[in-house]
């Protein structure tokens, strides 16, 4: 489905980027795990068009997309919930999930909005609330929602679990296998290597811009490397 090939990306002479590939295959949830500053979110940008390389390619579908502007990335199906949430935190609930349906024309948003209350209730049940009083969890789930109201064939998280509570932890990785449930891709860039690896079919590790080892979650978060590096146990 997503297919990322030896993509290069440079801020001035910093590169954050180098020829990095990578690929994300139907239904599948991918976990990009890696240190502060390895270039995940730099990718995820760039997947979705906030970023331009300067070389590779982004093939989604068999088409490529690196250049497009982000709406029409958008429209091909690809929905980017981007690090720290970013709600509106002066629109309600039911507004912000509005705002991900703003590249629609059909006539089933409003169908669309009650589904996504059946998926996260409290969202139902605080729709007329302001999304800036909603706790951290919260807001999360509304990202998420809002990022579902664009019919995406491929999500990706850009660290959904940063400040947290360890319950809200659980509660949102559930919610990412929920996503795989429903048929839709999943690209998850996380530092909580822990939780990624576990809810992950396949998974990169990013270091430097570079992929640094890749294969099954499991032996990854088996491997004694990795486990000494990102997962805070030392190696068997």
């Amino acid at each position: 489905m997503l297919e990322i090939k030896t993509l290069t990306v440079n801020y001035g002479r910093v590169r954050a980027l180098d020829r990095l590939s990578l690929t994300v295959e139907q239904g599948e949830i991918v976990a990009l795990v890696g240190a502060n500053g390895a270039g995940k979110s730099t990718l995820l940008k760039t997947v979705s068009g906030l970023v331009r390389p300067a070389a590779g390619e982004v093939v989604f579908a068999g088409r490529r997309v690196e250049g497009l502007p982000p709406h029409e990335i958008l429209k091909q199906g690809i929905a980017h919930v981007p690090e720290g949430r970013r709600v509106f935190p002066d629109l309600t609930v039911r507004e912000n999930l509005l705002l991900g349906a703003f590249s629609r024309r059909d006539k089933e948003v409003t169908a669309d909005i009650e589904r996504i209350y059946t998926y996260f209730p409290v969202l139902g049940e605080r729709q007329a609330q302001l999304a800036g009083t909603l706790s951290g969890g919260e807001q999360q789930m509304l990202a998420i929602g809002r990022g579902l109201m664009s019919r995406p064939k491929l999500m990706m998280l850009d660290e959904p679990l940063l400040g947290l509570a360890p319950v809200m932890v659980d509660r949102v990785a559930e919610i990412v296998r929920q996503l795989q449930r429903l048929g839709i891709s999943v690209l998850l860039a996380e530092q909580n290597t822990n939780v990624a690896l576990a809810v992950a079919q396949r998974g990169y590790v990013v270091e430097t811009g570079r992929v640094t080892a890749a294969g099954n979650a499991s032996d990854l978060a088996a491997d004694p490397a990795v486990r000494e590096a990102y997962l805070g146990a030392p190696p068997a």
